[in-house]
């Protein structure tokens, strides 16, 4: 979300894969839209019909939200990079045996077009 003045705020839900913009209700989408708040509602449930009724959901829930503040000027590094770190954070693992052949150390991948 960003003012006309170009800097704004990420959101990012971690755990909640529905997000309402400008007011809380899912399925109102439209092409146009143009929002006249600047509100996120995060949708805890897993539809819009909220059939996760407490009596089938036992103990507490939560969700994870990530923000950060954007600069403007664009949808590149301010909004795509950190959002895709947080959904997809790198994963490395260890393992235990004799060496290969491969270098220790080595260029990883790059991107033509970072950002997108």
């Amino acid at each position: 979300m960003a003012g006309s003045d170009g800097p704004g705020i990420g959101l990012c839900p971690l755990d909640s894969s529905c997000v309402s913009l400008d007011e809380p209700g899912l399925w109102k989408f439209s092409l146009d839209f143009k929002p006249k708040k600047s509100a996120a509602f995060v949708n805890l449930y897993n539809n819009e019909w909220n059939t996760n009724f407490p009596e089938w959901q036992d103990g507490s829930w939560s969700s994870r939200v990530r923000l950060w503040v954007t600069r403007g000027g664009g949808l590149g590094e301010d909004l795509i990079v950190p959002s895709w770190e947080a959904r997809l954070p790198l994963v490395a693992a260890v393992a235990d045996g004799p060496a290969g052949k491969l270098a220790k150390k080595a260029q990883g991948l790059s991107l033509s077009r970072p950002g997108f």
